[in-house]
């Protein structure tokens, strides 16, 4: 078990999202292993082996928009840390970042705390937090607290509430 970063929950071992407050898990420093150039054997002197030069991953973006079909309200949000989607409910201390109470999200099968998306180096990621009526990204319905990539411009499902994000 370890503990998540931001809100100090206990999280399964190997989590990237909290269950919680859908932060991520792993270090920016993380990084994988180095492998052995082809063809490299034990014994042999590596140092005339190519080295590739690392390359600089691409520019993430830092601002999301979200597009709420029913209202057509547009928000936008910055991905400086996990965006939580959901209902405010002021009986819990439940805190959202996007709150789309006012757009008839209940009505609509939003969860107080339904799904996050978060930046990591790999790109944007989406994940759904364990909501009563499920996650989908263009139709494709997500496994719950498993991260799915986002493009700009898709499609997402909290529920049957549909929102379109893009990047910026």
């Amino acid at each position: 078990m370890i503990l998540c970063r931001e809100c100090g929950r206990t999280l399964i071992t190997g989590s990237l999202f909290c269950s919680e407050c859908g932060s991520y898990q792993l270090s920016e420093s993380a990084t994988a292993l180095q492998a052995r150039p082809a063809g490299a054997m034990e014994g042999h002197d590596d140092a005339e082996a190519p080295v590739d030069e690392p390359t600089k991953p691409p520019k993430l973006p830092s601002l999301l928009t979200v597009i709420i079909a029913t209202s057509n309200r547009e928000v936008s949000l910055s991905l400086k840390r996990a965006v939580r989607i959901g209902r405010h409910d002021p009986e819990s201390e439940v805190d959202v970042d996007l709150d789309l109470t006012d757009d008839d999200g209940a009505d609509w099968g939003v969860s107080r705390l339904h799904a996050a998306i978060a930046r990591r180096p790999e790109g944007i990621f989406v994940v759904d937090l364990g909501s009563t009526n499920g996650t989908l990204v263009n139709n494709h319905m997500l496994k719950p607290k498993s991260p799915h990539r986002l493009h700009d411009g898709d499609e997402i499902r909290f529920g049957r509430l549909l929102v379109r994000i893009f990047f910026d």
